[in-house]
This record gives structure tokens, C-alpha cells and sequence, in this order.
């Protein structure tokens, strides 16, 4: 038996033991198993909305993790990288250079470039509303908010952007009959000055208006050694905006967000050099080559310390408006729309050579204007719970930008690619309660997508020393090679695609549920970013996720103290799934083309445990642990003259296999205060940072913890102070990888945040 097998043979035991274990505490505690003791724990009822209606996260069939807006603060949980630090399966990072756009992944499921031309494996959602462009959720997408659900598994029938992964749910608050503020105020290391204000205005019987404003800066972390600006700094101003209109049956919310951002961007640090690659060939520089020499500078130099040859940055703006209108026609029926618009646009300049060489510097400029409008009708019944509607989104954007390579000794790429996305569904999904006890779900979504896509792409040879007389050339090219007229391509494809959720749940007593499901779900297909050729234009197919998942959560007390255990096995086929390959076209010597194909099917198996167990009023530990095993049946790519390269021993990109952690939070009463404490630690095991399908040396990051501290005290009934402190033992751990060992000669990854600490004042009326 392989030792990854084993482990997951382990892992399942361990978790049929907790299940077997807590039903026998269950049975055996059974005169308080159904009330706590008069002077016993509780545990908080959290309310999620993973099934489109708001419910107890005990009694959902679906794996979430829920975090309210009082456990946010307490974990100090701001960004969607501080939820990875608390979230079993789950993994965020900001894409390469753009520290205000994130990457997310769960169970495996991850997209490192996220361009206008392909979709993420997990979308986010903001009051409902999909944001197809994750710009901006990285700064302010968790500015007061009321709840936060990682959706965990394929979300093909309720969701309206179909995705493989799962679904990250932002909920705000919404405004209140109450006259009611707060601010915050935080400093820290690095120039961190950041605040953050909330007012909410009743304003007449039924209708009410609520904003959030933040405004923050922090200098860089990682030390330019070049005569440039230190990197990753931050600058932001943005707020969300709503009002309620609440008249009898009929309840609106209008939502308006906006920021505005700027980085003095990331680099790339270098880790790796092919002796013989293209750098080393072109800067000859030193003994051993430039890049040699490069290298080591770098290791003699600070782990938060790179060279750049140009100036880095990142800039964005986004705003959004969207409206969710409910009307109850009768205590059964009840009618709702979500209506939303969204405007993104973003301007990188990255630098990945870490090297006084220009090795691989890009301009990544994006915009990206999306509608969408989702009508739902909903019927609560005695035994029948039933949701259905209609799902439409368009949205229209654009990429480009240029890549410049080597410099003088080089050229540049410049792109310049519009596109079009369209997608339209229908759905409806049904629970009936057979008994009491029992009951089965049944969803399906039916939908139909478009994308359409009009690049034009030239090489620029006009700084180049040798080749200047060549210009700029168009690369756009026809089935012949020949450029084609306008030097601009028109392609279009569409995609249709059922899916499909089927659900058993059965209470096995009031406080335990185990469920047992079949859920699909799919990403659509698309075109490659940079396409250049007729067969690279050739658009890839959806790939599509059956999910099978066993589950089981249950609330326990035993003794005075309150647990809850939430559990979840499963086992995913992954099919077509997309990947960037080697194609060789034409007959011998036949030319290799670089282009997104379904070239790879993979089986993902896993196990994830959550446990929250309150001791006692003033004392909480809570708890995770997930293991992924993902693993490709099938993987290929072409090398020269057409030979075909096995790829299917490749690990999955940006998956570390085990992830853990747990939080103490103490409370120590003190004259007229209570002062709280609260430790946090995770841990990751080793992850391959590249997407590249042969990962070379210099792309690895092993495994880590990081370690995160908190203390909190009301001074007065209004007034609260806190110290924190995170990543406090100064770990080093990288978050992304460029690799291009075997191309451009060289690989490099991007650090994580050092130890960052600070004091947090804040106040309410």
C-alpha cells in the first residue's frame, strides 16, 4: 500500500472513530443531550445561506464553514488569506503582481490566471451577486460584514456561475431600525494606518440606510534593492453603501460598493537557475553567467528582499451596485430577484527576474463590466421546500498589455484581447420531507454558454539592438501562418450542460444529521489568453466534477461543556480538465504549439473535520483538519517530433495534501472588564506554487505554521483595545511561483507576509 493511500486510510479512520465516538457520547449523555444544564455552555446558532434560504448551519446537507461577524473579529480574520489560516480545504493568494486580486481554491479546485477569457473554479459572491473578476474582494470584500460560508464541493444547481470547487459567500449587514455606529482604528509595523467607520440611519418606518467606510496604507514589506519603491505596499479608500424599503410583504436592499487601490506591486524571488537556460545565454555577465550571479545575490541577501530591473506596481478601481427584492405572496410562496452590475478595472507591472536584467517584466492592464439578474420563486411547505428560476449573465471586458522579454536582447509581446462572456440557466431544486426524520433533495440546472473572443497580437522588435529594422509585426496568423487582415482574429464557441444535486439527510435525533450526496458541476470552456495561432484558438470543452460526499454534523453536551462536530468525506471525478500542453503540429519536423487543451482527468479524495467545543462561558477551542489526495488517471503533453510525454505523476498546483489548525480563546474577568485571549496556529504541508505541467527546481514550498496571537479588553462599555501580532514567529513561506526553468531559464517564488503586529481601538453607539 503506497504511503499516500495509507495516510487517507488513517485519516478515514480517524474520523469514523470521532462519528462512532460521538453517537456513543450522544446515547451515553443522553439526559442532556437534548438541553444544556441550567449553568452549562451553549453553542451559538450560526445561519448560513448555502441553499439560496437562510438556515441553521446544523441542519444544511452541504459541507460550509460559517463564520459570523463576531468570530471574524475575534480571529481576526480581514482578508480572504486570513480565512485560508481557519478554513479546512481551503486556499487563498493573490495572483502574481496583483496584490488586490485573489486566487481561490478549494478541495483542489484552484485557477491561477483568472483572464477575461476563462472563468474561476471558485467564484465569490457579494450579497448574492457572482463577481466573475475577484478584483477588489481582496482589500474590502470583507468590510462589515454579517457572515462569511466557504461552499465546499461542486455548486451546479443553485449558483448561478456553475464552478467546480465550491463558492465563497459574503453577506454584509444590512441596515437596521436602530441609530447605531462604530468605528476602528489600527496601527502597526510597516506604517500600517488603516480605519474603518460604520453609521446605520433609520430614516422612517421601514426604511433604513447603512454605510461603511475604510481607508487604509501600509508600506512595503519585501526591500527593493534596486533604486525602486519597496514592495508590496498597499493603498486603499473604499465603502459599501445599502438601503432598506420595507413595506408589509415587500422587503429591497440597494447595495452600492466601490475601492480604489494601489500597490507598489510583488516580484518574484529567485530560488532557481538552469545553468544552461536562455537568461544565462543572453547575460553572460560574471563568472558562471548573470543569472548565476543573480542567484547569488539573492541568497545572500534577506528572504523579503528582491531586485528588480523597472519599477512595480498595481492599481485598481471597482465599483458595484445590485438590489435583492423579495415579495411573500402567501405564508408559502414567496418571490425574490437579485439584480446586479459590477465594474473592475486593473493595471499591473510585474517583475518576475528578481535580477539587474530585464528577464520577463509585464504590463497586465484589464477591464471587465458585468450584469447579471437572477428571479427566484420559493415554496415553503409542510413536507416540500422548493426553489427555482432563471439565471443571466453578460459580461464584456478586455486584456492585453505586453510581455517583455529580455529586454534589448529581446522583444515584446503586445496583446490586445476583447471578449465576450454570455451565460443563461434555469434551475429548480426540491427537499421533501419523507418522514420526519428523512429527506431528499433533488436539483437540476440546465445551461448555455457563449464566449466570444477577438484577439490581435504582434511582436514588438523596435528595442531591439540587433533586430530593430523588423519592427512590429503582427503574429496573429491563419491556418497558411500568413497574418490575417487587420491583424485581429474572431472566434466564438458555446457550451451547453445539465447538472444535477441529489441529497439524503436523516436526523438521527434533533441535534445530528448525516447526509449523503451526489452533486456535479462544471466550468465552461473558453480560449487561451495570448492565442496567437489558428490551433491555438482552438476553444477547450467545459470540465466537469461529479462529487460523492458522505457527511455528518452534530451538536453534543457533555457535562457542562458544549461541542460541535462537523465532519465530511468525498471522492470527486475530475474529468477534461483544462490544461495549458504541448501540442506537435504539422507533419515531421512538426512545430510545437503551447495552447489550453482538456488534456487531463483526475480522481480528488478527501476528509475534512471541524470541532468547536466551548468548556466553559469564558473558554473556546475550536479545530480543523482536512486531507486532500488529488491525483491525475490521466495527463499529456507532446515533446519534439511528436513524442508523447507522460504527465500524470504531476502533483496538483497550489494543494498542500494536509491542512490543520486550531483556537484557544480564553476569557480572565478583571475589575469591571473581561480581558480575552485568543491563540491561533495553522499548518500546511508542502505545495507545488506553479501551474507549469513540469515543475522544476525552485517552485516548492515545504510545509509551515504560522502562528497568530490576539488580546482584547473593553476599557469602557463602549470602548475596546486590542493587541495583535501574526505570523509572530517570523516564519518564512512563499505564496505563488513563476516557473520557467525550462524556457526562459529560471524560477522564482513570491513571499508571504513577515511578522506584522499592532494595536486595534475601536468604539460603538
Amino acid at each position: 500500500m503506497r504511503v499516500s493511500d495509507r495516510n487517507l486510510l488513517n485519516t478515514f479512520t480517524a474520523v469514523a472513530t470521532l462519528f462512532v465516538a460521538g453517537l456513543w457520547v450522544d446515547r451515553a449523555a443522553a439526559e442532556t443531550a437534548d438541553a444544556p444544564p441550567g449553568n452549562g455552555a451553549i453553542l451559538e446558532e450560526v445561519i448560513v445561506t448555502a441553499q439560496r434560504r437562510e438556515e441553521n448551519l446544523q441542519k444544511v446537507p452541504v459541507a460550509v464553514s460559517a463564520f459570523t461577524t463576531q468570530a471574524l473579529q475575534q480571529t481576526g480574520v480581514a482578508t480572504a488569506q486570513d480565512l485560508a489560516r481557519v478554513t479546512p480545504s481551503f486556499t487563498s493568494s493573490s495572483l502574481l503582481g496583483t496584490t488586490d486580486e485573489i486566487s481561490l481554491g478549494i478541495r483542489g479546485q484552484r485557477t491561477a490566471d483568472e483572464r477575461i477569457t476563462n472563468d474561476g473554479a471558485v467564484i465569490a459572491y457579494v450579497a448574492e451577486v457572482p463577481i466573475a473578476r475577484p478584483i477588489g474582494v481582496g482589500t474590502t470584500g470583507f468590510l462589515d460584514l454579517k457572515s462569511v460560508e466557504v461552499v465546499k464541493g461542486p455548486v451546479g444547481t443553485l449558483f448561478g456561475r456553475n464552478t467546480t470547487g465550491g463558492a465563497l459567500l459574503l453577506t454584509p449587514n444590512t441596515p437596521t431600525d436602530r441609530f447605531e455606529g462604530q468605528g476602528r482604528l489600527t496601527l502597526g509595523n510597516f506604517g500600517r494606518e488603516s480605519g474603518e467607520g460604520v453609521l446605520n440611519l433609520p430614516l422612517a418606518e421601514g426604511v433604513a440606510f447603512r454605510i461603511a467606510l475604510t481607508d487604509g496604507t501600509r508600506d512595503g514589506y519585501v526591500k527593493n534593492r534596486a533604486a525602486f519603491p519597496d514592495l508590496n505596499s498597499e493603498k486603499y479608500q473604499g465603502g459599501r453603501a445599502s438601503l432598506l424599503f420595507e413595506r408589509g410583504a415587500l422587503k429591497s436592499i440597494f447595495y452600492a460598493d466601490g475601492v480604489h487601490y494601489s500597490s507598489s506591486g510583488a516580484a518574484g524571488r529567485l530560488t532557481a537557475v538552469n545553468p544552461t537556460g536562455l537568461a544565462n545565454t543572453i547575460f553572460p555577465l560574471g563568472v558562471g553567467g548573470g543569472m548565476d550571479q543573480a542567484l547569488d545575490e539573492q541568497r545572500a541577501s534577506g528572504f523579503w528582499s528582491v531586485r528588480t530591473s523597472g519599477e512595480t506596481f498595481d492599481r485598481s478601481q471597482v465599483w458595484g451596485v445590485s438590489n435583492t427584492t423579495t415579495y411573500a405572496l402567501s405564508d408559502r410562496v414567496t418571490l425574490k430577484n437579485i439584480v446586479g452590475y459590477r465594474d473592475s478595472r486593473q493595471q499591473a507591472h510585474t517583475d518576475s527576474g528578481d535580477s539587474p536584467f530585464v528577464v520577463l517584466q509585464a504590463s497586465l492592464p484589464e477591464y471587465a463590466k458585468q450584469f447579471s439578474e437572477e428571479p427566484q420563486v420559493q415554496y415553503d411547505g409542510e413536507r416540500l421546500r422548493l426553489i427555482g428560476g432563471a439565471f443571466y449573465f453578460r459580461e464584456r471586458g478586455w486584456g492585453g498589455g505586453y510581455v517583455n522579454t529580455f529586454g534589448p536582447a529581446g522583444y515584446s509581446t503586445d496583446s490586445d484581447e476583447p471578449a465576450e462572456n454570455i451565460s443563461k440557466s434555469v434551475f429548480t431544486e426540491g427537499t421533501y420531507s419523507i418522514t420526519d426524520k428523512f429527506k431528499l433533495t433533488l436539483g437540476t440546472r440546465y445551461t448555455w454558454d457563449e464566449r466570444r473572443y477577438s484577439p490581435s497580437i504582434h511582436a514588438d522588435y523596435t528595442q531591439n539592438l540587433a533586430a530593430s529594422a523588423l519592427g512590429v509585426v503582427c503574429v496573429e496568423t491563419d491556418a497558411a501562418g500568413l497574418p490575417l487582415p487587420g491583424c485581429r482574429a474572431f472566434e466564438r464557441a458555446s457550451y451547453r450542460k445539465p447538472t444535477f444535486n441529489l441529497t439524503g439527510q436523516y436526523e438521527l435525533s434533533p441535534a445530528e444529521l448525516v447526509y449523503a450526496s451526489i452533486r456535479s458541476g462544471f466550468r465552461t470552456g473558453g480560449f487561451a489568453v495570448g492565442s496567437q495561432t489558428v490551433q491555438q484558438r482552438i476553444p477547450y470543452n467545459p470540465e466537469t466534477v461529479v462529487n460523492y460526499e458522505l457527511g455528518f454534523k452534530g451538536d453534543f453536551h457533555l457535562g457542562e461543556t458544549a461541542l460541535r462536530l462537523n465532519a465530511a468525506a468525498y471522492y470527486s471525478d475530475y474529468k477534461n480538465i483544462q490544461k495549458t500542453v504541448v501540442s506537435c503540429i504539422g507533419a515531421a519536423p512538426c512545430a510545437l504549439i503551447a495552447r489550453v487543451e482538456n488534456a487531463a482527468a483526475g480522481k480528488i479524495k478527501g476528509v475534512e473535520v471541524e470541532l468547536t467545543w466551548r468548556l466553559r462561558d469564558n473558554l473556546d477551542l475550536s479545530g480543523f483538519y482536512s486531507h486532500t489526495n488529488a491525483t491525475y488517471l490521466r495527463y499529456s503533453t507532446q515533446g519534439p517530433g511528436g513524442v508523447t510525454v507522460d504527465l500524470s505523476h504531476q502533483p496538483f498546483a497550489n494543494l498542500p495534501a494536509t491542512q490543520t489548525g486550531v483556537t484557544a480563546r480564553y476569557v480572565i474577568p478583571v475589575p469591571g472588564h473581561d480581558l480575552s485571549l485568543q491563540a491561533n496556529e495553522s499548518y500546511q504541508s508542502w505545495e507545488n506554487l506553479s501551474e507549469d505541467e513540469a515543475p522544476e527546481p525552485g517552485i516548492r514550498q515545504g510545509g509551515y505554521s504560522l502562528l497568530n496571537l490576539r488580546a482584547e479588553l473593553p476599557v469602557t462599555p463602549w470602548m475596546t483595545v486590542a493587541l495583535w501580532g501574526r505570523n509572530v514567529l517570523d516564519r518564512r513561506y512563499n505564496v505563488a511561483g513563476a516557473n520557467a526553468y525550462l524556457t526562459l531559464g529560471f524560477a522564482a517564488m513570491y513571499p508571504g507576509e513577515p511578522r506584522t503586529y499592532g494595536v486595534d481601538v475601536s468604539a460603538k453607539f
